[in-house]
């Protein structure tokens, strides 16, 4: 049996149907995400998990206990949110105390559980600072560090890192995937960001309109898309029509057709195309090519100035039949 189970969840606002049955489940220890577009139910899922907002529907199960009907507070989960929900009167250690004060532990059981926590997510020099003197990272490690503490058996996070500068965010979630590991905890973690749900993940849920569109780990949503949606989600794929694919590669098909940018290659043969446009990301070269009246994404290392192709420059692409993924609508 799994340690989370997530049956038929349905939730309905109004005429509005949020949540459309879903289904998954997470083993213990495991960082599942929750990826999707604003809109499509995530933080919905996650509040019917947590007890914040009731079902319609379906059942959830947690360490072999049903917990559909259970109030928040006896659900033994941890919510971290977006924007940190730190208390500002209080210092860090205070507020990382909370929970356990409420729970009448000892003094010094408290005292020993803060030093052990801080410790974790390197809050040391600031334990006596209020929020205020914080920088969003340190607030947001606050958030989290307290949420913890408590020992809970399902930790919920709803985009935690979307108000940080990115440099901040990529810190922070390399450290978040550390801690994760290191204490062994459930982890169901909020996103609309990929490259977030790539790099972090056990297991990706990827939800549309209320529905799982795919579910799965990162190698399998980025290499084997189900749907166009996916696809179009993920990875920034060139979609094809089933003409547009035959009148590029001369093979029939029915269906419409994802190959990745990375999977074309510019050469010295193959199909003749033309430069159009061109972005720079950092170590790749992001091309928009026109081919055979087409025009198709293809990514390039950027080695030097000297690799750059102008616009208008003719250049040859190739790519291999199994680097094509015939897709659902």
């Amino acid at each position: 049996m799994s340690y989370l189970q997530i049956k038929q969840v349905h939730k309905i606002f109004g005429r509005q149907t949020i949540l459309n049955h879903i289904s998954f489940t997470a083993e213990q220890g495991e960082f599942v995400t929750l990826l999707g577009p604003s809109g499509c139910g995530k933080s919905s899922l996650l509040r019917c998990i947590s007890g914040l907002t009731s079902l319609d529907g379906g059942q959830i199960m947690l360490d072999g206990k049903e917990i559909t009907h259970m109030a928040p507070k006896h659900r033994q989960i941890s919510m971290v949110f977006q924007h940190y929900a730190l208390f500002p009167n209080m210092t860090v250690f205070e507020n990382i105390a909370f929970g356990l004060k409420m729970q009448k532990l000892p003094k010094e059981q408290i005292l020993f559980a803060v030093e052990k926590m801080v410790d974790l997510v390197d809050l040391k020099p600031h334990l006596h600072k209020l929020p205020t003197a914080l920088s969003g990272g340190q607030c947001q490690r606050v958030a989290l560090a307290r949420s913890l503490i408590v020992k809970p058996k399902l930790l919920l996070l709803d985009e935690p890192l979307s108000a940080l500068d990115a440099k901040i965010r990529k810190h922070l979630r390399q450290q978040l995937r550390q801690i994760q590991k290191e204490l062994n905890m459930t982890m169901l973690f909020v996103t609309h960001d990929q490259e977030e749900a790539l790099t972090m993940s056990d297991k990706i849920v990827l939800l549309n309109q209320g529905n799982i569109e795919q579910m799965g780990d990162a190698e399998s949503l980025y290499l084997s898309p189900s749907s166009r949606f996916v696809a179009e989600f993920i990875g920034h794929y060139n979609l094809l029509s089933a003409h547009d694919f035959q009148h590029l590669t001369q093979q029939t098909s029915e269906q419409s057709v994802a190959i990745r940018p990375e999977s074309i290659k510019i050469g010295e043969q193959g199909i003749d195309a033309e430069v159009v446009d061109y972005a720079m990301l950092g170590n790749i070269i992001r091309y928009q090519v026109m081919v055979r009246g087409i025009v198709l994404s293809v990514d390039h290392l950027h080695r030097s100035e000297h690799d750059l192709f102008k616009v208008k420059t003719p250049i040859k692409i190739s790519f291999t039949p199994n680097q094509f993924h015939f897709i659902r609508h």
